[in-house]
């Protein structure tokens, strides 16, 4: 239940963050306090935010994508020599899950430098 707490609240984070702000930046703040605020542990912690943004990154690139009928992913796909434009929504998922999963690691070890981590027999109990 943890898990799936944390992954809302930074989708939600990041997609309030993304309303407000409007540049992709958000996610990192995001990621951050997703790692700060529910306790688990450091792998749990990158793979919470490597989803959330995931989803809502392909998402929202897929809808764009379909929205303007590839055009802007046809455009970019040919700076990049030609690529797939679906290949380009995929690296861009890709980019923004592996920022928003550091962001949460970091939020996780600057709460560790405060709170020390709970012993394996601690998390038993909970």
């Amino acid at each position: 239940m943890k898990y799936l707490g944390k992954i809302v609240l930074i989708l939600v984070l990041t997609y309030v963050g993304h309303l407000i702000s409007g540049p992709f930046w958000y996610l990192i703040p995001a990621g951050f306090i997703g790692g700060l605020l529910i306790i688990t542990s450091p792998r749990a912690a990158f793979f919470c935010g490597f989803f959330a943004v995931s989803v809502l990154y392909f998402g929202t690139a897929f809808q764009s994508h379909i929205s303007y009928d590839g055009v802007l992913t046809d455009r970019v796909s040919a700076l990049f020599m030609g690529l797939n434009p679906l290949l380009i929504v995929l690296i861009a998922t890709m980019l923004g899950a592996l920022t928003a999963g550091f962001a949460a690691l970091t939020g996780t070890y600057f709460r560790e430098l405060f709170i020390p981590p709970l012993t394996k027999r601690q998390r038993n109990y909970y």
